[in-house]
């Protein structure tokens, strides 16, 4: 039913239109006008505007380089004296970390209630806000946005952008259409009851943000 009336619809505006639909389309999507930036979207140091909005927001920062990440990704469990057991999504970047001389356990399957930490692969970061953009994907894994307590994202640096305006343009670049993206700032928090501010209400508790310097 429905490819009938495509059908129908192709046979009355023709292929002409189509074609000039296309090009219009594609055209906005490559020089769409953009929205009025605020002065920290324009930040000099976008790592640093970024890692202090963050911060704001309760989540931990550590700028670190490539030669001390599994270090790095070792000494998060330990500081919330985590168990060894670290779900990490099947992401390239992520998988070719030689986690064989620590103790930790890889797994790369999903997280359950009773699984305490989760590594991803943050996508970009925007320092306007101190907001992590993560995006589902066949390497990745939603859920560990969501469903351990202690939640380790690395990040790298030029992935950092002023604005949300400059997320789409990213990844446009990077040629990632994905069907879910989520924003995450800071670990999850509620006031509902009393006004007291509760971490950990729909999902991590604490969360960790490893920057990793990639110039």
């Amino acid at each position: 039913m429905s490819h009938a009336v495509l059908k129908r619809l192709e046979a009355v505006l023709g292929p002409e239109g189509s074609k000039k639909r296309q090009a219009k389309a594609a055209e906005r999507i490559k020089s769409h006008p953009r929205s009025l930036q605020p002065g920290l979207a324009r930040s000099d140091d976008l790592v640093a505007t970024f890692a202090t909005r963050a911060e704001d927001h309760q989540t931990i920062i550590q700028r670190i380089t490539q030669d001390n990440l599994v270090a790095a990704i070792l000494e998060a469990t330990r500081q919330h004296n985590l168990p060894g057991r670290l779900f990490m999504e099947p992401e390239k970047f992520l998988k070719q970390l030689d986690f064989s001389g620590t103790s930790l356990e890889i797994h790369h399957e999903k997280p359950g209630p009773r699984d305490l930490i989760g590594l991803s692969l943050g996508v970009a970061a925007i320092a306007e806000t101190g907001t992590l953009v993560m995006h589902s994907g066949r390497d990745r894994m939603t859920t560990l946005n969501f469903v351990p307590e202690h939640h380790i994202v690395v990040l790298k640096a030029s992935n950092i952008v002023g604005s949300l305006d400059d997320v789409w343009p990213l990844m446009r670049k990077r040629k990632i259409f994905p069907r879910a993206v989520n924003f995450i700032t800071g670990p999850s928090r509620t006031g509902d009851i009393e006004q007291t501010l509760f971490l950990g209400a729909h999902g991590p508790r604490s969360h960790q943000i490893l920057i990793l310097d990639d110039a």
